[in-house]
């Protein structure tokens, strides 16, 4: 049985692929087996991984037709046979000590999950850290935890798969990946902190996230309808966990953070397409789960007038109000 096991699903990524790999079979623990799932890829992915295979026989390939990250995952989960398991992107990087690191770390503090920091880099090649981990860090430091003693601040991080997390456990709760191809990881991230005991943060950047505007995470047009449905999976599947009642409030204000998150971010052309799942989702909340954890969100009042106002008058309110003011005092005079 290896140590850890190292996933990664790759769609089209043949620029990236050898860094990715690379900076994986290089790392200092060399305990590891990685299962690569070509997600139906059109460029040279398939040949650079059948290179790798063959190579090295500490990789193994599967392949689907194009399913998205979440339902690649979720095959190579069936075969992964490591105490541990990790998520790599395929346009991604690990630092060279990135795995013993975080396996001595989740082997000493007998965690199911550890959080751990990245460094970002953009099309300037700069790196810029970003710390997932912080909020745990900052009440916890590296000490264990449980999530229920973190209920204020547990889906306070991104559902990225910034963690490595015990086999076992992932098994025993059911972990898995939504099927449509954005937000897939959100339904997981959700329900393993509500069913984990132990939970642990290494305080170190050893995972390198590659911002494209391309990846998955920035072509949100392409999956809006996503967002409702996914708001009714995460609740479904959360009302099954352990603690998922007392998570709940956490999730919901979660999750309405990141529709305006996304709202202002996204290209204005698909803006009124965007508000109109928005106003889907908030209505069903509104009528289903009621305003009372709502009116706890720095966003609430963005909230209501979504559900008051059509799209127009929302984007434009202030633009409306500065104009209504000029009339009238033009009027005036």
């Amino acid at each position: 049985m290896p140590l850890v096991s190292v996933v990664i699903p790759v769609y089209n990524c043949a620029e990236f692929l050898h860094e990715c790999l690379d900076s994986i079979l290089n790392q200092s623990l060399k305990d590891i087996e990685v299962f690569c799932v070509d997600d139906g890829s059109t460029d040279m992915s398939v040949d650079i991984l059948s290179e790798y295979q063959q190579a090295d026989e500490r990789v193994r390939l599967l392949y689907q037709k194009n399913s998205g990250q979440g339902v690649a995952r979720n095959n190579a989960l069936q075969y992964v046979t490591g105490k541990y398991v990790i998520f790599v992107d395929a346009d991604d990087w690990l630092e060279p000590e990135a795995l013993e690191l975080l396996y001595n770390k989740i082997e000493q503090d007998n965690s199911e999950i550890v959080f751990f920091n990245v460094y970002e880099t953009g099309s300037d090649n700069k790196k810029h850290i970003f710390k997932p981990a912080q909020t745990y860090y900052e009440k916890f430091g590296e000490k264990v935890f449980s999530p229920v003693d973190a209920k204020d601040i547990i889906y306070n991080t991104t559902p990225r798969p910034f963690r490595i997390y015990r086999l076992d456990s992932m098994k025993k709760y059911g972990y898995k990946y939504a099927s449509h191809k954005h937000l897939e990881d959100h339904s997981p991230f959700f329900c393993f902190l509500a069913n984990v005991d132990r939970v642990s943060v290494l305080n170190k950047c050893v995972y390198n996230y590659r911002l494209r505007d391309n990846s998955s995470t920035r072509t949100v047009e392409r999956c809006i309808n996503a967002f409702y449905e996914d708001f009714l999976l995460c609740e479904k599947e959360l009302s099954k966990t352990k603690n998922g009642k007392l998570f709940f409030e956490q999730f919901v204000l979660r999750k309405i953070r990141n529709f305006f998150w996304h709202y202002k971010h996204i290209k204005t052309s698909h803006k009124v397409k965007f508000y109109k799942v928005m106003q889907k989702t908030f209505r069903y909340i509104h009528k289903n789960i009621g305003d009372d954890v709502v009116c706890k969100s720095e966003f609430f009042k963005q909230y209501i007038d979504v559900l008051k106002m059509p799209y127009f008058i929302f984007e434009y309110q202030d633009k409306i109000k500065k104009t209504c003011i000029a009339i009238k005092q033009s009027i005036s005079l």
